[in-house]
């Protein structure tokens, strides 16, 4: 045998009659003095897999490369006996007991859990018909490569290859044709060997092997690491960006009868949220409280929220935090409220702005400052009294100012102010209301005067803010509402986020503080989508996702269409107006370390898991599916299946992996992960999977492959000389 040609690489296989092969399913051997060609197909990927590796294996013996595979092996003895040496110095023959083994075997390799290194030893063991207490090095090699291998990153290392190693030109090209880097050099490629191949005499020889290409692939995230930093224009005006915002943040469980904690202000911070809620109501002793009112929850110090707020505001971010402070306390509790906040606050707090926003010297219309303009600033949300009367002339009687507020959004106005449902989530209802029916307070002046760029108005209809005009009112619509106007008008949805900031917040039927689906307020341009960040699941895991981007500092600027003033789309729609569509090859190739389900039954003592893919978007782009199903492991199940889906509007995507339990009784769920479309890179990736609380879970990785077309040759490319900083692991060539 000369070689071993994978794929469609004959004139056999270029004929008309084999296009209707799948390109992974053949292979060729070139063989004999005239190299003459045997084209085979296999009946699926995996069998090829197989009779290719097995192929190679034999040519390396049969053409003399037995050094090559000592190459490998003289690494893993040089381990096995300096351990031996170090824990039994006194034996004359290399040996190790099962658990040195297994410590061996985890250091060398620990993607895989110490624990299930020793049950597959166990198990190894007991095939053994000489079984002993020791384990000399032979048997370590045999464990080694068992426990260790994957074998599809090693039937990738052949196919790309043609041999159990990569040299440095065979690094290169795989990086350029499958990772999406340009002009990688000659140094680059060797100091990724030096950084990733264990073996030192590998590094002399500059070669790649299963260990050094499995620890590189691990490195290799999904996550475009040009996006783990704040990457986008922060100059231009606050309502062209997504804000990662709150709802009742002070609320750490359901919306009636649960506590209600500073640590709400605290985990929201801390996880790059810069809009927080606050409702104020009249405390004891002069000290105002936050307290979901006419409810059974528990009441917080504002005082004390302020406190945490000042400790964490620009922890995460140092871009500008917007408080929404919903008053129903008396006079004299504002003015309390005041002291506090300019005392805590001090120089974070703006105190000064334009009432009318900013005017754009190009076009003459008044805009918001933008987040760079307004760093370590924290804006106060609320409402805005008139501006008073002129000295010169004497001040007319004060009328009431009728405003609106809700059980679950109260706000002051000037003077008398009126209180009204939000929960009645009609605009026909909310705009007939009979004025007898509204209760009255009174908003205090300097409260009033700490509002500047972010005056809260009750949102009446499109055509009344336009009029109205001014940039720096904040609307708040709830979610039913909010949905009926995306279905009904989108494009005059589009327009009037372009300029106002636009509040969606949750139904108020959604006692047990879920969630509604932001992606569809996003569609529409709305910057402030209020999640219960204390609630976990799809719609946390899709907020979360879209704010991972861009440094995760808690602004993401909106696509160019919802924001500049190019022709409307409507999100119904299959073609968005000077978008170019995308489409996307996702193949999901396997998952390492999955744990059982929690909170739920199982038939038997291991899983059977299954991956799910699922896309969401503008309405045409969204869509879902799954791959079969993986008996009895969960260890390293492989399902090695393509999906391929078109988007209109990739810059508004998300894309979600989940692994399910198929014999799980109850919950099924085994982890997830979420990733806007823009921050996904081509090419081999390991997807780090999270819980449903959204937290990394150990060693549990998914290994997907990507493709896009129409993306600048194939997605985001990185430049040769960046290195991510990840944590390796190191798992081991068979």
């Amino acid at each position: 045998m000369k070689e071993v040609l994978i794929g469609k690489r004959t004139d056999v296989f270029r004929a008309k009659e084999a296009s209707d092969y799948a390109e992974d399913c053949a292979f060729s051997i070139v063989y004999g003095v005239h190299y003459e060609t045997l084209d085979l197909l296999a009946k699926d990927v995996d069998e090829a897999n197989i009779w290719v590796t097995g192929l190679m294996s034999l040519m390396t013996i049969t053409n003399g490369n037995d050094h090559l595979v000592d190459e490998r092996e003289t690494w893993l003895v040089e381990c096995f006996e300096e351990r031996a040496r170090a824990v039994r110095p006194d034996e004359h023959k290399a040996c190790l007991s099962q658990d040195e083994v297994s410590c061996l075997i985890y250091d060398m390799s620990s993607t895989f859990p110490l624990q299930r290194i020793k049950q597959r030893i166990k198990e190894f063991q007991r095939t053994k018909t000489d079984e002993g207490l020791l384990v000399d090095v032979d048997c370590f090699l045999e464990l080694y490569k068992d426990i260790t291998t994957r074998p599809e990153i090693y039937h990738l290392l052949i196919r790309h290859a043609n041999k159990e190693y990569m040299t440095v030109d065979d690094l290169i090209t795989f990086l350029e044709v499958e990772q999406g880097m340009m002009n990688v050099s000659r140094e680059h490629a060797v100091a990724l060997i030096e950084q990733f191949e264990p073996s030192s005499s590998s590094r002399t020889n500059c070669h790649l092997h299963i260990e050094g290409l499995t620890r590189f692939l691990l490195s290799e995230s999904c996550f475009d690491p040009e996006q783990r930093l704040v990457c986008q224009d922060m100059t231009q005006p606050l309502a062209h960006y997504f804000i990662a915002s709150s709802h009742n943040t002070y609320l750490v469980e359901d919306q009636l009868k649960g506590p209600s904690s500073i640590e709400g202000y605290i985990q929201a911070l801390i996880n790059g949220c810069r809009f927080l809620e606050m409702d104020v109501w009249d405390g004891s002793d002069d000290d105002p409280v936050i307290f979901h009112g006419h409810t059974l929850t528990s009441k917080v110090p504002f005082r004390r929220a302020v406190e945490a707020i000042r400790i964490h505001a620009f922890e995460k971010s140092h871009y500008p935090l917007i408080l929404c402070i919903e008053v129903h306390c008396s006079v004299k509790q504002q003015l309390i409220m005041v002291d506090l906040l300019k005392t805590s606050l001090g120089p974070m707090l703006l105190l000064s702005g334009a009432r009318d926003g900013i005017i754009d010297e190009a076009t003459g219309l008044h805009h918001l400052p933008s987040p760079e303009a307004l760093k370590n600033k924290i804006l106060i949300l609320g409402r805005k009294l008139p501006q008073p009367s002129p000295p010169s002339q004497p001040p007319p009687p004060p009328p009431p100012v009728i405003l609106t507020i809700t059980p679950e959004d109260d706000t002051a106005g000037g003077g008398d102010v009126t209180e009204d449902d939000e929960s009645a989530e009609s605009i026909s209802a909310r705009n007939n209301e009979r004025p007898g029916s509204i209760k009255r307070i009174r908003l205090a002046r300097p409260f009033s005067d700490l509002i500047n760029y972010c005056q809260f108005q009750r949102f009446k209809s499109f055509t009344h803010s336009a009029k109205q005009g001014n940039c720096c009112c904040v609307e708040s619509i709830p979610e039913c509402v909010a949905l009926k106007l995306a279905h009904s008008t989108p494009e005059e949805f589009v327009q009037h986020t372009r300029r106002f900031l636009t509040r969606v917040y949750p139904s108020g039927i959604r006692v047990d503080s879920s969630n509604f689906s932001p992606q569809d307020v996003w569609n529409c341009g709305v910057q402030i989508a209020a999640m219960n960040y204390q609630s976990v699941g799809l719609m946390m895991d899709m907020n979360t996702a879209r704010f991972s981007q861009n440094g995760n500092c808690g602004y993401v600027l909106k696509p160019t269409v919802m924001r500049e003033d190019v022709p409307l789309y409507n999100i119904h729609k299959k073609e968005i107006p000077g978008v170019t569509p995308h489409t996307v090859h996702i193949k999901i190739i396997s998952a390492i370390n999955l744990p059982k389900p929690t909170g739920a039954a199982t038939k038997g003592d291991v899983i059977d898991p299954f991956a799910k893919l699922e896309v969401y978007g503008i309405p045409s782009d969204c869509c879902e599916f799954r791959t079969k199903t993986v008996l009895n492991n969960g260890v390293n199940p492989v399902f090695d299946e393509t999906f391929e889906f078109r988007l209109a509007f990739p810059d508004l995507a998300l894309i979600r992996f989940v692994l399910l339990d198929d014999e799980c009784i109850g919950d099924d769920f085994i982890a997830q992960y979420c990733i806007p479309m823009d921050c996904m890179q081509t090419g081999y990736r390991h997807v780090r999977l999270k819980s449903l609380y959204g937290k990394d879970i150990p060693n549990c990785y998914l290994f997907i492959h990507i493709a896009v077309t129409n993306k600048n040759g194939g997605g985001v490319r990185k430049t040769c000389s960046y290195f991510e900083n990840f944590t390796l692991c190191m798992p081991a060539w068979k």
